[in-house]
């Protein structure tokens, strides 16, 4: 019992070093060199940015992290400049899959949240997940997310806790479209859109393995850049 709460200690410590070295990628870099995102027993990956409106995704900014109230819950947010000018429509499908490493625990639900900015107009933002790594996977959740005729001082939106069988890896598809009202000097977007992960069918260890194994990625992501 003294052994595993000694190293329960040592497992929160770490944890604590991975949140305060949490790791940043710019999105257009992770497109460009099909990058991948390792964080804990989750790999992110795949990720895709269209869009005609001009909106570049070198200005958005990727991080993994696990949800401050649930370490068996990961998140990854995209904050930057999605937003809509006076009169503007701008329209973004942004891609990207996520798998359990190990195979276990498997992935059951997402849900996500976003950051309003900006003055009125409308924003929805669709969901679609798909089992396994491709576009063309059978789809097994959908939603929307909308805000319409937003006011000032920006809020969040939370929801959809979109639930589905456990798989190992899912590829999620993200429509955000953003309608800004024809008004001198306004603007509306989103300025930061967090999705979490929940899971089941947690190994031997539960929570500790799902500790560890983001410990030991932040404290890899740590060496390399003392190195």
């Amino acid at each position: 019992m003294k052994q595993l709460l000694k190293t329960t200690i040592v497992i929160a410590m770490l944890l604590v070093a991975v949140a305060a070295n949490a790791t940043s990628y710019n999105l257009a870099d992770l497109i460009s060199g099909g990058g991948v995102v390792d964080f804990g027993d989750k790999e992110f990956s795949g990720f895709g940015w269209t869009t005609a409106s001009g909106i570049s995704a070198s200005g958005i900014v990727v991080t993994p992290s696990l949800d401050p109230t649930d370490s068996q819950v990961y998140l990854l947010q995209f904050a930057g400049g999605m937003t809509a000018t006076a009169g503007q429509t701008v329209d973004i499908v942004l891609t990207y899959n996520v798998k359990t490493i190990s195979g276990l625990p498997l992935i059951n639900m997402i849900d996500q949240q976003y950051t309003l900015g900006g003055g009125t107009g409308t924003i929805n933002i669709g969901e679609t997940v798909r089992s396994g790594a491709s576009p063309f996977s059978p789809v097994v959740a959908q939603s929307t997310l909308t805000a319409t005729h937003l006011t000032s001082p920006p809020a969040t939106i939370a929801g959809d806790n979109l639930n589905f069988s456990p798989l190992p890896q899912v590829w999620v598809s993200k429509d955000i479209f953003l309608q800004a009202t024809n008004t001198v000097g306004n603007s509306v977007g989103a300025t930061s859109i967090i999705q979490s992960f929940h899971q089941v069918g947690v190994p031997d260890g539960g929570t500790t393995v799902v500790l560890l194994g983001a410990a030991l990625s932040g404290l890899a992501l740590l060496r390399r850049k003392l190195a």
